[in-house]
C-alpha cells in the first residue's frame, strides 16, 4: 500500500465523505483527489521530475495536505520544512535536501532573494498567496487552471518524504519511502488507532512526519482530518468541541503544555477517545498524568520517529504500570508491527534482559536509503540493524525502556 493509494482508495469508497475540514471549508475525498492530481500535474508542467524534492512554505490550510499527497503523486519527494522555523534553518533544509521547487505564500514571497541566494538547487518558486503575485513569479492558481489531473506516478519504493528529525537542520534528512511510511501507519492501526469514521486532528505541522503518518492513517480508514488554524491550546480545544474530534495526535511539547493547562483548568474530554503522542527526544512523556487528565481516553505513546524516521515501539493503553511510571527509566513499549528491537553492548552483542545497552531497531519494511548513514555508525557489522542513539534496557516481558541518550 502507498500513501497515494490510500487517497485513491478513499475516493473510490467514500467519494462524498468529508476528507478535510478547515474553518468553514470542507473537501470530500473525491474533491481532494482531484485537487491533488491537478497539483501534481502543475508540478510536472513546471519541470519537477521523479525524485525531485519540493517544499511548501505557507500557513495552515488544506494546501499542506495537498502538497504532501501531490509530491509522491507527481513522483517527487516532499521536503518536510516547518514554516515556523527561523528563515536560516528553512534555507539550510532546502539546500541540504537539494529542493528544486517551493510554493510560497505572501510572507515567504518577501524572502525570495534570500531563498534563491541560499539554495543553489532551487529552480522553481511558485506564488500561492492571497495578495498580488510578485513580478517574475508564476502563480499557482494560474498553473492549476491550465493543468489537467495527472495519473498517479508513485511507487512503493519511492522516497516520499525528506524529514529533518534532528534539532539541527545541518544534519542531513532521512529519506523515507512510501513503504516505510505505510509501515508506521500499520504499526498504529495494529494498536487500534484511526478507527473507521473517526475524526482526527494533528496538533503538529502537517508537513512533518507525524502529520504525514496521521494523514495516511485517516485516509486509509476513510476518516476526516480537521486542520486547526493554529497550534495553540485554545484553538485545539475549540476544534475538538466544534468538530467532535475523536483522535488527537500531539507533539511531545504540546502534550506537556496541554497537561499543564489541564492541571490548572480541568476539562471533560468530550468526544475525544484517543490521544497519540510522540516520546520526546530527551526526558519522558508524562503518560500517567495524561491518563489522569483525560479520564476514559486511550493514550498511545509512539517511539522512533525522531530517531529512525519510523514508529519502532508503541506503548499501548493499560501497559503502563505504577512501577514503570515511577521509574527513572522512560517506558517505550513493545516492538511495533514490522519492527524488531534489541539492546546490545559496545561490541554489538545482545545484552541480558534488564541490562543497559544501546537500543537498535530492525526496520523490516524500510528501504536502506530511508536511513541516514550517520545513524548506522554503531551497526556497521550488521547494517540491517539501526542504532537509535539511545541507551536502554528490555525487561523479561519484552518491554523497552530508555535510560539516556
Amino acid at each position: 500500500m502507498q500513501l497515494t493509494q490510500s487517497l485513491a482508495r478513499a475516493a473510490q469508497i467514500h467519494a462524498d465523505g468529508v476528507a478535510t475540514v478547515y474553518g468553514q471549508r470542507t473537501l470530500s475525498f473525491a474533491q481532494l483527489q482531484q485537487r491533488v492530481a491537478t497539483l501534481a500535474s502543475a508540478l510536472r508542467s513546471l519541470g519537477v521530475r521523479d525524485g525531485d524534492p519540493i517544499a511548501y512554505l505557507g500557513g495552515a490550510s488544506e494546501r499542506h495536505i495537498e502538497c504532501l499527497l501531490a509530491a509522491p503523486w507527481a513522483g517527487a519527494t516532499l521536503n518536510a520544512v516547518d514554516p515556523a522555523w527561523p528563515l536560516q534553518r528553512i534555507i539550510d533544509s532546502l539546500h541540504l535536501s537539494q529542493t528544486v521547487a517551493v510554493l510560497v505564500d505572501d510572507l515567504y514571497a518577501t524572502h525570495l532573494d534570500a531563498l534563491l541566494d541560499g539554495c543553489p538547487f532551487l529552480r522553481f518558486v511558485v506564488f500561492d498567496g492571497l495578495g498580488a503575485c510578485p513580478d517574475g513569479l508564476p502563480s499557482l492558481s494560474a498553473l492549476l487552471q491550465e493543468a489537467t489531473p495527472l495519473a498517479d506516478h508513485a511507487t512503493s519504493d519511492d522516497a516520499v518524504f525528506a524529514s529533518f528529525t534532528a534539532a539541527d537542520a545541518a544534519v542531513p534528512p532521512l529519506r523515507i519511502s512510501q513503504r516505510a511510511l505505510m509501515a508506521s501507519v500499520a504499526a498504529l492501526l495494529a494498536e487500534g488507532a484511526f478507527a473507521r469514521d473517526s475524526i482526527g486532528l494533528v496538533a503538529a505541522p502537517l508537513c512533518e512526519l507525524p502529520g504525514a503518518i496521521t494523514v495516511a492513517g485517516l485516509l486509509l480508514r476513510g476518516a476526516t482530518l480537521v486542520i486547526p488554524s493554529e497550534f495553540s491550546l485554545d484553538a485545539i480545544d475549540a476544534a475538538i468541541d466544534q468538530h467532535a474530534v475523536s483522535e488527537l495526535f500531539l507533539s511531545a511539547p504540546l502534550a506537556t503544555a496541554m497537561l499543564q493547562a489541564r492541571s490548572a483548568r480541568p476539562r471533560h474530554p468530550g468526544s475525544l477517545k484517543r490521544l497519540i503522542c510522540c516520546v520526546p527526544e530527551t526526558g519522558a512523556l508524562p503518560t500517567e498524568a495524561l491518563l489522569r487528565a483525560f479520564p476514559g481516553v486511550e493514550v498511545l505513546q509512539v517511539y522512533g520517529l525522531a530517531e529512525t524516521g519510523s514508529v519502532v515501539a508503541v506503548l499501548s493503553p493499560g501497559e503502563l504500570d505504577a512501577d514503570a511510571a515511577n521509574s527513572a527509566l522512560t517506558p517505550l513499549g513493545r516492538s511495533a508491527v514490522n519492527t524488531h528491537l534489541r539492546v546490545v553492548d559496545d561490541t554489538g552483542v545482545e545484552t541480558a534482559r534488564g541490562s543497559i545497552g544501546q537500543i537498535q531497531a530492525h526496520l523490516i519494511a524500510a528501504l536502506r536509503d530511508t536511513v541516514a548513514p550517520e545513524l548506522q555508525r554503531d551497526c556497521s557489522s550488521q547494517p540491517q540493524w539501526l542504532s537509535t542513539g539511545d541507551q536502554g534496557q528490555m525487561d523479561a516481558r519484552g518491554q523497552l525502556f530508555r535510560a539516556a541518550r
